[in-house]
Order: structure tokens, then C-alpha cells, then sequence
């Protein structure tokens, strides 16, 4: 018996569900008299059994096209039907207030229903937002990495041509140091083996003329070409040190003023000659 009700009472949400029909005094009456034969023998409708029909018909409303909300409209225009026509007599008074449980619990039920879906409308919002947020986080980490590593790329290939150019210029600059090093000690060399063979040619000269071994002329001849050797030999010793030392086209001015000298030592050279002629003959 209870199962030959609670299937009357699924067909008859499932018809007030009907968004399509039409209800006038004729179809809310089919519909009372439906009501009356579910509620006979004292039936009681019990709320698991509304919240699962309804929640039934929610489920299929995309295959059946039928909607919850037409049922809590519809069984407002039953329950003003039945209370116009029942009300009035006495015998009816307790069916009408069955049918008016029925109608709080089916709102209820409804109310219910559309809240749970505003919440999971809500939650899938915010959901959906948290998951586009999480995709843009993504995304900036991702490009966030990639710039990381670009930099990384970046930053070691700055490091290895600054170590690069480093090591280049300390090789250029301990090179330049050697050179310099060089140049400075043979400066120096020339230097000292210039004067120590001046004075030693000095010497000799100065002893040959106290002894009186040789002629004025000869010795100053002599002096003369040794003094032009010498300054030939340093400027050929200088040259080669300014050659290694990548410094020779600085001082390429000073190949004139030593033209010049050798000029005058060959003037000297004459004059000598001449004067030791002169000397002979008288």
C-alpha cells in the first residue's frame, strides 16, 4: 500500500512539474481528486520521499525538460484550488491541511534544492576562478623560470668574457712589464758599456799623450772613429731594444739627429786629416 502511494505521490510532483501543461479548474480538480485518493486511509507523505522526487526530476530536467520551480508555482494553484473548494465543508478540513504540508514541505524541499545549487553554483565560481589564478601563477612561474635561466645564461657568459678579458689584459700587462723590464736593464747596459769603453778609450789617449808614443792627430783620429763606433753601436743596441719592446715607431724622429752626428764625426774625421797633413808637410 505505502508503495502504491509514494509512487502516486512521484507521479503527481512529476506531473506538477509539467512546465508545458495547461491548469485551469479542470486540470487542478484531476489533479485534488489524485490527492484525495493519495492521501486516503490516513497517509502521511513523508519529506525523504518529496526531497527524493524532487531531487529526481532536478537531475532529469536537461532530458525531460520538466523543472522543480513549476512545481512549487503549480502546487501553490493546487492548494488554492483545493482550499476554495474544500475548505467549506467540514468533512474535507483535514485533506486540505494535508495538501497544505504538502505544499510547505514541497517549497521547502525547493528552497532547499536551489540553495544547495546557489552554494555549488558559487563554490564552481570560485573554483574556476582559483583554477584560472592557478593556471596565470603557472604561467608567470613558467616564464618567471625562463627568464631565471635566461639571465643565468646571461650572467655566465658575462662572467667567462669578463674572466677572458682578465686574463688578457693581465697577459698584456705582465708582457708590457717584461718589455719593460728589458728595455730598463739594457738602457742601463748600454749605458754603462758606453761609459766604461769612453773612459777606457780616454785613458789610453790621455797615456799615449803624456808618453808621447803617438801623433796628436793620429790619436784624435782614432778617438774620433772609436766615439762614432760607439754611439752606432748604442743606437743600433737602443734600436733593437725599442723593436722588442713595440716602442721603435715612437722614436723613428730620432733617426734624423742621428744622421746628423755621424755627419759631424765625419766633418771631424776630415778636419783631422787635414790638420795631420798640414803637419807633415811642415
Amino acid at each position: 500500500m505505502d508503495k502504491e502511494k509514494n509512487d502516486l505521490l512521484k507521479e503527481i510532483l512529476d506531473e506538477l512539474a509539467d512546465g508545458s501543461k495547461e491548469w485551469n479548474e479542470t486540470s487542478l480538480e484531476e489533479i485534488s481528486i489524485k490527492l484525495q485518493t493519495l492521501y486516503s486511509y490516513n497517509y502521511r507523505h513523508l519529506y525523504s520521499e518529496i526531497f527524493a522526487a524532487i531531487a529526481l526530476i532536478d537531475g532529469s530536467c536537461n532530458e525531460t525538460g520538466k523543472d522543480i520551480s513549476y512545481i512549487a508555482q503549480n502546487i501553490k494553484l493546487v492548494y488554492e484550488h483545493c482550499e476554495r473548494s474544500y475548505k467549506k465543508i467540514s468533512i474535507e478540513d483535514e485533506f486540505v491541511s494535508k495538501v497544505r504540508k504538502l505544499y510547505d514541505h514541497i517549497n521547502l524541499d525547493y528552497a532547499r534544492i536551489e540553495y544547495v545549487k546557489a552554494i555549488r553554483d558559487n563554490n564552481n565560481k570560485e573554483i574556476y576562478a582559483l583554477r584560472e589564478k592557478f593556471d596565470s601563477s603557472r604561467e608567470n612561474l613558467e616564464e618567471l623560470q625562463k627568464q631565471i635561466e635566461q639571465s643565468k645564461t646571461e650572467l655566465q657568459k658575462e662572467i667567462q668574457n669578463a674572466t677572458e678579458d682578465f686574463s688578457k689584459t693581465t697577459e698584456n700587462r705582465i708582457g708590457k712589464l717584461q718589455k719593460d723590464y728589458v728595455a730598463i736593464l739594457g738602457i742601463f747596459a748600454s749605458v754603462v758599456i758606453t761609459f766604461v769603453a769612453g773612459i777606457s778609450l780616454a785613458n789610453s789617449a790621455l797615456s799615449a799623450l803624456k808618453d808621447g808614443n803617438e801623433n796628436f792627430y793620429t790619436l784624435s783620429f782614432l778617438v774620433i772613429l772609436v766615439a762614432m763606433f760607439m754611439f752606432n753601436a748604442l743606437k743600433a743596441l737602443f734600436d733593437f731594444l725599442l723593436k722588442i719592446t713595440d716602442r721603435k715607431e715612437k722614436f723613428d724622429t730620432i733617426q734624423l739627429h742621428v744622421s746628423e752626428f755621424n755627419i759631424i764625426f765625419v766633418i771631424f774625421i776630415v778636419i783631422d786629416y787635414i790638420c795631420y797633413l798640414s803637419f807633415s808637410i811642415k
